[in-house]
């Protein structure tokens, strides 16, 4: 399984979230485990682990309805818009995250001078500069393609300057574990 995975909307709409009890026990190869319960910034594990050659691709940013479970997380109304955000987190110039981060109206408006023009520069930076970022309630994730690949990811709201962001970050290239 050397190819990344890149059905995005598949992944992020269809995923089975672990109940939370179970996650370390439900089928997480343990070799994805340091990746999965990690706490600290993936954007700086990415950059270490990628010898400083990261960086980030905006697929879009945009305002839409979030999924119901992203709703659900943040104790939103799933009627109401909200920011959406989806990169690509790059190391080597190979895709190794596909990262979905939603952001509440009331969050945005806010911050909306943070959260208006980010453009490429990593969520991570924002969340962990100056350490006020709280990261809680991490649920793990598995998506099974019908070709048999999986993919395992992590969703996390993070608590910043009074309000939440849900960061969902899905690990699309097995290659991060075997190299």
């Amino acid at each position: 399984m050397t190819s990344t995975y890149s059905n995005y909307a598949a992944i992020a709409q269809y995923s089975e979230w672990l109940a939370e009890a179970n996650q370390r026990t439900q089928g997480l190869p343990a070799e994805w485990l340091p990746w999965l319960l990690d706490r600290g910034s993936l954007t700086s594990a990415l950059t270490v682990h990628s010898d400083g050659e990261f960086r980030v691709r905006v697929l879009s940013e945009r305002w839409q309805r979030p999924h119901s479970r992203e709703a659900l997380k943040l104790g939103i109304p799933q009627h109401l818009a909200a920011r959406v955000r989806e990169v690509e987190l790059l190391c080597n110039q190979q895709v190794m995250v596909y990262a979905r981060s939603i952001i509440p109206l009331a969050m945005f408006q806010q911050e909306p001078y943070t959260f208006q023009g980010m453009g490429s520069k990593p969520l991570g930076h924002l969340l962990f500069q100056d350490g006020r970022a709280r990261n809680r309630q991490r649920s793990l994730c598995i998506f099974k393609a019908a070709d048999g690949k999986r993919v395992y990811g992590r969703a996390t709201p993070y608590e910043y300057h009074g309000g939440e962001i849900l960061v969902s970050e899905f690990f699309v290239n097995p290659s991060l574990v075997s190299s």
